[in-house]
């Protein structure tokens, strides 16, 4: 388990030059090529945390960043932006003079990620090709443990060169009291062949990893292993963390980055982890698949299918889905193509969303149950999303958790000028549940335009909620909870509850990392309720909102006979209170002449 929240930082390159030449160095072919960020970047960055305080931290990284004597100076800036955390990575060489450390601390450098080859002065430079890089690597480690508020971890990378030592290094850095961290990262070449012949079996390595790992857990620290598959660790299985924070990097990164070919395995559409990297192509070139010596994760018990069409009691029939989605523009059209296209079922739903005088009505929800994606399911639905231009961190978080999802909710939404995609995944219901929150959802959302602007939201199931208990824990999700609104909310709980008092209702609390959003969703399909039965509650938030109410009648004429979906409302990211309507569910067949008017 990680002592860090990633989702908390952002990871921001702003230098591509060091003073040591590492053999196992990731980036050395395109250091001169790939462009840091600028001034004004980094200004802009710090400047939109201000505004919307999206992390806590920022790890200054790229190459060996104390070679910049600004360094302090933006330290400074990073704080005075609503930064609590300032971090750097670094070979830590600098770090052995204890004034430069105080220059550093005194700017607002709080955490210090030091990287550390080997056990040892004479294996540790050979590495590195620098004489006397260990000692002063060490000496600086030394030099923060005499300063208060302040942390350290290390890194250390597994090659052919460094794994037979990785218990001595623990056991080298045991005496430092600031050492909080130590993270194991198993190497990857960027590029599809190992060129210099640094990996290593798995085989090999994994002896030598758990010592290291119960040696430094013993010692009360807290281990992050990186790109090792997770059902070779057995116990320490906790330890693999293969998340990182976002990451601002010149985007000519990503193609080198992405010939490692992460994700392989024979096991993998069967495998239920949800973190493991799998093998890169570069080593199951050198060692194979390891078929029998991998073994794949068990997932979870699948019950029947509770898909949203069965618990709106649609008929046999499907729809056409221009008559359910209409794509008016070239993003929507995209999307609904990318669906269409798998050949498999899927249903549509759509929505409407009330906030402070605007009421977005250009959104939808398609929804594809994974089972029936017969050849390569999770390979496949990642192939939609890159096609969406999702970015590439969204991308390999959906792709840690994507195994074990059983529906995929593939979204849109237009705001004013902005289009958004959403990708949500939904994880099965236990059959047997207890009444403490459970994960099922995820949703990974972006803007189309202005991929910057993302974020991952969890939606968490509390069961067994009545629906006093329900009201109570969403009237806790408003700064400032208003009568009107709460009141209308509880009178559709009631309403429901009374057309089918026997169905227990589904409840989640939405959240995310960084932000103030703070909302529920509320599941009513099987409540058999049309969106005529809710006119005077809904007419009464939309009046809350400032809606015109000739606005929001031209709609709801046009829907009331729409089976209702569920419910969506409290605090957005913004700070703004809002409220989300999905209704009329429609089942639609694969690939069925969508856009055809014959």
């Amino acid at each position: 388990m990680g002592y860090f929240n990633h989702a908390h930082y952002v990871e921001v390159t702003m230098h591509f030059r060091c003073n040591l030449k590492c053999k196992h160095c990731m980036i050395e072919d395109t250091m001169d090529r790939l462009r840091p960020e600028s001034d004004d970047e980094f200004e802009k960055l710090i400047q939109l945390n201000a505004r919307e305080d999206l992390w806590r931290g920022i790890v200054f990284t790229g190459s060996e960043m104390t070679l910049r004597d600004d360094l302090p100076d933006l330290a400074r800036r990073a704080r005075s932006h609503g930064f609590d955390h300032v971090r750097i990575q670094t070979h830590g060489m600098r770090l052995a003079k204890r004034d430069y450390c105080r220059k550093l601390i005194d700017a607002g450098i709080d955490e210090f990620f030091v990287s550390i080859t080997a056990a040892d002065a004479g294996n540790h430079d050979a590495i590195t090709e620098v004489p006397g890089s260990f000692d002063k690597a060490l000496k600086g480690l030394e030099n923060l443990d005499g300063f208060e508020g302040v942390v350290s971890f290390t890194n250390t990378v597994i090659t052919k060169r460094s794994y037979r030592q990785l218990p001595q290094v623990v056991d080298r850095l045991s005496h430092l009291k600031r050492l909080v961290q130590m993270d194991f990262w198993n190497y990857w070449p960027m590029r599809d062949t190992d060129d210099k012949d640094l990996i290593v079996s798995h085989k090999d390595i994994l002896p030598y990893l758990i010592r290291a790992v119960e040696r430094a857990q013993a010692l009360g620290r807290s281990v992050e292993i990186k790109n090792f598959p997770e059902c070779l660790l057995g116990e320490q299985r906790e330890a693999l963390d293969n998340d990182q924070p976002k990451l601002v990097i010149d985007p000519s990164f990503w193609k080198e980055f992405h010939s490692n070919g992460f994700h392989q395995c024979v096991h993998r559409d069967v495998c239920g982890s949800t973190k493991c990297l799998g093998l890169t192509t570069a080593y199951a070139r050198k060692f194979g698949w390891e078929e029998k010596f991998l073994s794949p994760l068990g997932k979870p018990e699948i019950p029947e299918d509770v898909q949203p069409k069965e618990s709106c009691k649609l008929d046999g029939l499907y729809s056409p889905l221009e008559t359910a989605v209409s794509a008016t523009s070239e993003r929507q059209r995209s999307l609904v193509d990318a669906v269409a296209d798998l050949g498999v079922p899927f249903t549509s739903e759509k929505s409407f969303r009330i906030c402070h005088g605007t009421l977005d009505t250009d959104r939808f929800l398609l929804t594809l149950n994974k089972r029936y994606i017969r050849n390569r399911p999770n390979q496949t639905v990642m192939g939609v999303c890159r096609a969406l231009q999702m970015p590439e961190d969204l991308l390999a978080g959906l792709g840690k958790q994507l195994a074990i999802a059983r529906f995929v909710h593939f979204g849109y939404e237009r705001r004013g000028d902005a289009e958004l995609y959403k990708v949500y995944l939904e994880f099965s219901m236990p059959q047997r549940v207890n009444s403490d929150p459970r994960l099922l959802y995820v949703a990974f959302k972006w803007d189309c335009q202005h991929s910057e602007r993302q974020v991952e939201t969890k939606y968490h199931w509390f069961p067994r909620l009545s629906g006093e208990q329900i009201q109570r824990r969403i009237t806790r999700l408003y700064d400032r909870p208003d009568g009107h609104a709460l009141e209308q909310v509880g009178s559709i709980i009631r309403l429901a509850e009374e057309r089918n008092p026997e169905t227990p209702f589904r409840y989640l609390e939405v959240t995310e990392a960084g932000n103030q959003r703070r909302s529920f969703d509320l599941n009513l399909y099987d409540s058999e309720l049309r969106m005529k039965d809710l006119t005077n509650p809904l007419a009464g938030i939309a009046r809350h909102h400032q809606i015109p109410e000739g606005e929001f009648k031209q709609l709801f004429d046009t829907i009331q006979r729409e089976p209702i979906g569920h419910l969506a409302g409290g605090m957005h990211r913004e700070g703004v209170d809002f409220f989300n309507v999905y209704y009329g569910v429609e089942r639609h067949q694969p690939n069925a002449a969508i856009g055809s008017s014959e």
